[in-house]
């Protein structure tokens, strides 16, 4: 019974992986609205100074900008798709965007970071913290990037088992798939 049951599970499904197919897409669209909020998101933050609060006993000298209730979601999407794209790229034997999502959050944040510390909203001076801050982000997004070049190749293009024209396939969905994700993460942000 269990050398059955083993049998079963470890047979490879006929067919083109249709929910896989979408399930990549649907990830990628959703990587994209999560990282697009978390960007722009911080944005509102640093406008507001770079700390924000709401409620306690004390006066709220910066108030939590409005919308700030997605920002929290933004983030747990972001790991949620993530890791869902790289099970459902696996399963289809696609690339994984899970590295390129994080190299793009830490090279995003870092650059936001370092030009508000260069050009500070609330002051002529420029914030040291923000640029410390903004430039070991940077370091880390870009140092990864260089490092995942060096090694594998950024999107995994010589570990993928697809046939070239399901490669392009796959990329021009995926493509697709974040600038509409782009989209709607601005106007995500914009109505809440």
């Amino acid at each position: 019974m269990a050398d059955q049951w083993l049998a079963m599970v470890q047979e490879k499904p006929a067919g083109p992986r249709i929910g896989s197919w979408i399930g990549t897409a649907v990830c990628a669209l959703g990587i994209s609205v999560c990282l697009t909020i978390v960007v722009l998101g911080g944005v509102r933050i640093m406008d507001a100074g770079g700390f924000v609060a709401s409620g306690g006993p004390y006066e709220i000298a910066h108030p939590v900008p409005p919308g700030f209730w997605i920002q929290p979601l933004a983030f747990v999407g972001l790991f949620a798709f993530s890791i869902a794209h790289a099970i459902f790229a696996s399963r289809v034997k696609a690339p994984r965007l899970l590295y390129a999502t994080w190299c793009a959050l830490w090279t995003a944040v870092g650059a936001q970071t370092l030009w508000y510390g260069l050009y500070p909203p609330h002051g002529p001076a420029p914030a040291w913290g923000w640029i410390i801050m903004g430039g070991v982000f940077l370091l880390v997004g870009l140092g990864s990037i260089a490092a995942y070049f060096a090694t594998r190749g950024f999107f995994e293009w010589n570990h993928s088992e697809m046939s070239a024209g399901r490669l392009v396939v796959y990329w021009a969905v995926t493509v697709t798939a974040v600038l509409v994700g782009v989209a709607l993460g601005i106007a995500a942000l914009a109505a809440a």
